[in-house]
């Protein structure tokens, strides 16, 4: 295992305990937890752990990765956008 992948692998330690759990659990991919990760860089736990439950939910009705990636993808676009209009509101304040 080259340095690069040790150093993703032990990322994955800062992700929310539940979402560990669930990666533990194989109730959620590797896949998904990298993109958890990015994502609760700008999101609250709250809403990191409202992800975690439905990737889980996708996960177990047979959701491919790649369509749990791309809406985790889409719930951080509208975190982003939230986080913007949070800010341009608190600047006009």
């Amino acid at each position: 295992m080259n340095d690069a992948t040790v150093r993703g692998k032990m990322r994955l330690l800062d992700l929310v305990p539940e979402a560990q759990e669930k990666l533990s659990s194989g109730g959620i991919s590797e896949s998904a937890a990298r993109s958890l990760l990015s994502m609760q860089a700008i999101a609250s736990k709250e809403e990191v752990v409202k992800t975690v439950k439905r990737i889980e939910k996708n996960a177990e009705s047979g959701t491919s990765d790649k369509t749990i990636d791309d809406a985790i993808r889409n719930m951080r676009h509208e975190v982003v956008d939230m986080w913007d209009q949070r800010r341009q509101a608190a600047q006009l304040a």
